[in-house]
């Protein structure tokens, strides 16, 4: 092997030598050149090849959730709603010193609290029975 076919050496009488694209592929192993994985990766890449990701924002607004969550289950905000009522007058009941009618609002919460579980449960159910018909229906 002479000197100029030693790739290992690259100074040779106070020059540096530099070598052309093909010559360090050559040195590459077998496997990389036939996949032609580093050929396309020599230098930077350039301006010319950049394109920007374009991004869309397709996520509903917070509002647009709710009411279409509401409209899928309105029993579910019914429920809510009857349980903060109870509550919000159970407590203001206890700190006029009304136990009678501060018990009687937070058993009606209690029940409030059941009606929004049952509501949740039963709306899960419901989903699950819909959209599990029309899958048997796309497999046959």
């Amino acid at each position: 092997m002479s000197a100029t076919e030693n790739p290992a050496k690259e100074i040779e009488d106070g020059q540096r030598r530099h070598m052309s694209r093909e010559e360090i592929i050559k040195q590459l192993p077998d496997d990389l050149h036939k996949l032609g994985a580093v050929k396309g990766m020599m230098g930077p890449p350039s301006l010319e090849d950049y394109q920007p990701i374009a991004f869309t924002d397709n996520r509903a607004t917070f509002f647009e959730t709710l009411v279409k969550q509401c409209k899928a289950n309105p029993f579910v905000p019914l429920g809510m709603t009857a349980t903060v009522f109870f509550l919000s007058n159970g407590l203001r009941q206890m700190v006029k010193r009304n136990s009678l009618k501060s018990q009687q609002m937070m058993r009606g919460r209690v029940l409030a609290q059941g009606f929004t579980i049952v509501a949740l449960v039963g709306g899960l159910a419901w989903e699950v029975l819909k959209y599990g018909k029309n899958d048997d229906n796309k497999e046959k």
